[in-house]
């Protein structure tokens, strides 16, 4: 059954229920039809999973709803049943108890299914992924790696591994596909190599390379580095077992419903959340934690705006991506995604993020946004409709590279040169210079700048109506990663 037909027959405070669960914002609660468009094109809500969270009261009057039978108390087997639809209508009361006898199908009992009559409606969970499974795993393989190195590296050896495992499972074999993968270079391809001695120097030459030179990917991680890794038969156990992990039936990304559920986005974004968590350097470099995005996503008002493909979203600090998909999920239609990101491995996660998010076509470049931005139009910074960053804060390196009395953009021309340990500014002006001239824009500082800098942003660019108002001043507590924010 459709996801769109089961959600409208969903009573409203149990969608309500769900978008709360999922942290999902939505203009107007009241409208049932809203909340149902809004959780139609969720990618993280995933349906199974949402309808086993509601009460079983709920889930009974769905199954009235949609005319199918009620019974049992198993939430897994009314799920199923709802999930699957026409595969267990509810039954007409039968006239007597000779014709009741005469409908009671093979292998149900006292009432009971049971056997063969039982796996229709539990057809559908085998099919489906539960991310409980696939979130236990990934956390495994990191502590394959942990003792070698600190979550800022290994990070990149899990992400890699498990875009590897998604792509191969996905689109191997399969013709227009958003992603090559060589004749050799798949999951399957790399099992093969577990336990042989120079398994790093193999998975280098025979995996990553090959996928990495077709997609345009850059700077994957070593798998070969004896100083992470180990040496000998160190490497050989460390990475057979990881390799081991994912091998996991449970596993089986193929089999991935695609009905707007983005399982393995969900599971890229969970890993950067704990590996900002655990590395206790730069939290922020590389993910923005998802209740921020959301704000800012409100804050230029996309998902009230009427956009197409022709849209375009950029951000200059771009990270791992999850802000501009984040931005990107909010709109009512697909539009087009732009970022540069200074940190070579991490520019490499942001390609992979959006390969995963279905968002292939997106143009991710490495590269010093303030001293070499890529993004050009006729020897001019290319504008967009739409520019978010969460740049590094107060960053005192901003000018590296750059002459800002000289800069050939024109971003300090008319507004002033930023303080030398005051970066904010200068991200914000590049911003601006990158807007077209009704576009919007939002950009997150550190309110560790001093306040005047704000209000000197604000005096200098207000006129024009750059800037509207002073932003969000208090943040959410659970923004961990950013607990000291304002955005412009």
């Amino acid at each position: 059954m459709q996801k769109r037909a089961i959600l409208e027959a969903l009573d409203r405070k149990d969608l309500l229920a769900i978008l709360d669960a999922h942290e999902l914002a939505v203009d107007d609660r009241r409208k049932k039809a809203t909340l149902v468009d809004r959780l139609s094109r969720a990618r993280s809500v995933r349906l199974d999973t949402a309808l086993e969270e509601l009460p079983r009261g709920s889930l009974k009057d769905l199954c009235n709803s949609l005319g199918l039978d009620d019974g049992g108390r198993a939430k897994a087997d009314i799920v199923g049943r709802i999930l699957n639809g026409d595969a267990a209508k509810k039954p007409k009361k039968p006239a007597n108890q000779k014709e009741a006898a005469s409908r009671t199908p093979a292998g149900k009992k006292n009432g009971k299914v049971s056997g063969q009559a039982a796996r229709p409606y539990l057809e559908h969970r085998h099919m489906a992924l539960k991310k409980s499974e696939l979130y236990s795993s990934l956390w495994a393989s990191c502590d394959e790696l942990r003792g070698g190195m600190d979550a800022s590296q290994y990070k990149d050896y899990v992400l890699v591994l498990l875009f590897v495992k998604y792509v191969s499972d996905k689109y191997a074999d399969t013709p227009y596909a958003p992603i090559t993968i060589p004749k050799g270079a798949s999951f399957k391809d790399m099992v093969a190599l577990k336990g042989k001695s120079d398994i790093g120097d193999q998975i280098n030459k025979k995996i990553i390379q090959p996928l990495a030179n077709v997609n345009k990917l850059s700077d994957m991680p070593d798998f070969n580095d004896a100083t992470k890794l180990g040496s000998g038969k160190e490497m050989v156990e460390r990475l057979t077992n990881l390799i081991a992990i994912f091998e996991n039936p449970a596993l089986d990304f193929s089999k991935n419903r695609a009905d707007g559920d983005d399982i393995l986005g969900d599971a890229y974004e969970y890993l950067m959340r704990h590996f900002a968590t655990e590395s206790g350097k730069s939290k922020g470099q590389f993910y923005t934690p998802a209740e921020v995005s959301r704000v800012i996503a409100q804050v230029i008002g996309i998902g009230e705006a009427k956009v197409t493909t022709k849209t375009t979203v950029y951000d200059p600090t771009c990270g791992s991506g999850s802000l501009l998909l984040k931005v990107a999920d909010r709109a009512k239609a697909k539009v087009t995604l732009y970022g540069q990101e200074k940190d070579s491995a991490t520019s490499g996660l942001a390609r992979m993020n959006m390969i995963l998010h279905d968002n292939p076509g997106a143009e991710i470049h490495q590269g010093n946004t303030l001293s070499s931005p890529f993004f050009m139009d006729g020897g001019q910074l290319k504008t967009f409709d739409y520019v978010v960053a969460n740049p590094p804060f107060s960053d005192k390196r901003w000018s590296t590279g750059l002459n800002p009395d000289e800069d050939p953009h024109e971003r300090f021309k008319h507004y002033g040169v930023p303080p030398g340990k005051q970066g904010d500014y200068a991200y914000l002006l590049h911003i601006v210079r990158s807007l077209k001239s009704n576009g919007k824009g939002a950009c997150i500082v550190s309110v560790q700048a001093p306040c005047f800098l704000v209000d000197q942003m604000s005096d200098r660019l207000g006129d024009p109506g750059v800037i509207k108002g002073r932003g969000v001043r208090g943040w959410p507590d659970i923004c961990a990663h950013h607990r000291d924010l304002r955005a412009a």
